[in-house]
């Protein structure tokens, strides 16, 4: 909330590869990568942007995936 320009969100797996990367804000990962589920497990993500006051915006955390 409260971002004006999505630099980027992304998802990596637990070995650092990039399954999902997006700068469309609303875009949200559908646990796919080229077509096929992912495994169960725990996924990093990353979000980037600019608040409507300018400032530079990063947060990221985990989630699990359960299937």
């Amino acid at each position: 909330m409260g971002i004006s320009r999505l630099d980027y969100f992304r998802v990596y797996n637990r070995w650092g590869r990039l399954v999902y990367q997006t700068t469309t804000m609303g875009d949200g990962w559908d646990e796919r990568v080229d077509g096929q589920n992912m495994d169960a497990g725990t996924y990093v993500w990353m979000v980037q942007g600019v608040s409507y006051t300018g400032k530079v915006v990063f947060h990221k955390g985990t989630m699990i995936l359960v299937r």
